[in-house]
């Protein structure tokens, strides 16, 4: 087999009669639609993305602690002090704290969202969380000044309910687009996708007859396990226990995973601070606030998954014994072990 081969059959489950099928990049990187060998029904790649999370415990769970551990704490900064009240009034109204969580896990299923910032006649009512896999992006390439390559420009979002098209503009629309290498573009990267052979011979497996499944066990632990190396989340961090595991060997572990939480809050931050611009704008709002999400370190994953620090603890408090630090400098230390 070739690597184009390799490129061309990607496996995706049909969401409606459940026999499998074969995509490529190129519909699952336009959204376009794929027909079922089987049943002729047309689905797109985030029907596919909506039931790997919704079926597969390994995916929900991932997906779940990353936003977990990216959405649990923010505050605003740097606002005026009627800016930040009145926006965070507005927060509070539209419910603020589940929007952002559906926004990240959106975000990670899909590789995109689309948060609808207006209502008729330009002014911000609520904002609006719009079904992802529903939403086509319209594009055109320019060239800006001063550039030599051209850049994605997005000039429509349609989004397609019960065979009505609705369009909006990019004025109307934040777009949260996860893009590793692909800012050419409309879409962005699920999470999922890497994981879509490996799921598919373990949905394959589990259909078959009980005695041919224990003949795979051994395989069948080789694809979990690849599974969560496509996704990212060391097992651990799942289960939320050391399991035995050095901590020092823990810390190195989770660098790529912060990292990884890193990106998304970054990606959250921007998306929802030029909406809080907008609504901010239309209230002729100034020294307008923006959105901090709470900067995870490692020692606070594995705090969080029971790793003990005793040593270390006991260490600073002899080093504030002997007279090598002061008070402060012993509990500004000692704050990073909690929580």
């Amino acid at each position: 087999m070739s690597v184009r081969d390799i490129l061309r059959d990607i496996p995706v489950e049909c969401p409606y009669c459940r026999k499998e099928n074969t995509t490529s990049f190129e519909p699952i990187d336009l959204r376009a639609p794929i027909q079922c060998v089987e049943c002729k029904k047309s689905f797109v790649i985030g029907d596919v993305f909506e039931l790997l999370y919704e079926e597969e415990p390994l995916a929900r769970e991932s997906i779940d602690t990353i936003v977990r551990y990216a959405t649990s704490k923010w505050v605003l900064k740097e606002g005026s002090q009627e800016a930040s009240g009145e926006t965070q009034e507005f927060l509070q109204r539209i419910g603020f704290e589940d929007l952002i969580k559906r926004t990240a896990t959106q975000v990670l299923v899909h590789g995109d969202a689309f948060l609808k910032t207006m209502a008729s006649g330009g002014k911000t009512a609520s904002w609006e969380l719009l079904p992802t896999k529903q939403v086509q992006v319209k594009t055109s390439k320019i060239i800006e000044r001063g550039a030599i390559t051209s850049v994605l420009k997005e000039d429509e979002f349609i989004l397609t309910v019960e065979n009505e098209e609705h369009s909006f503009g990019p004025d109307e629309i934040i777009h949260f687009k996860k893009a590793l290498l692909n800012y050419d573009k409309p879409y962005g990267d699920s999470m999922l996708q890497i994981t879509l052979n490996p799921f598919n011979f373990l949905r394959r497996l589990r259909q078959a007859p009980q005695h041919i499944q224990s003949q795979f066990k051994g395989l069948q632990q080789m694809y979990k396990e690849e599974v969560l190396l496509g996704l990212g989340v060391p097992k651990f961090v799942l289960e939320r226990r050391a399991a035995g595991l050095d901590t020092r060997l823990a810390k190195y572990i989770l660098i790529t995973f912060v990292e990884k939480i890193r990106i998304l809050q970054e990606l959250l931050s921007e998306g929802f601070d030029r909406a809080i611009g907008q609504f901010a704008s239309q209230g002729k709002l100034t020294e307008v606030p923006k959105i901090q999400l709470r900067k995870l370190t490692e020692r606070m994953v594995l705090l969080d998954c029971d790793f003990s620090f005793a040593t270390e603890i006991e260490s600073w408090k002899k080093l504030y014994d002997v007279g090598i630090i002061t008070k402060e400098e012993l509990d500004a230390n000692l704050k990073e072990f909690e929580q």
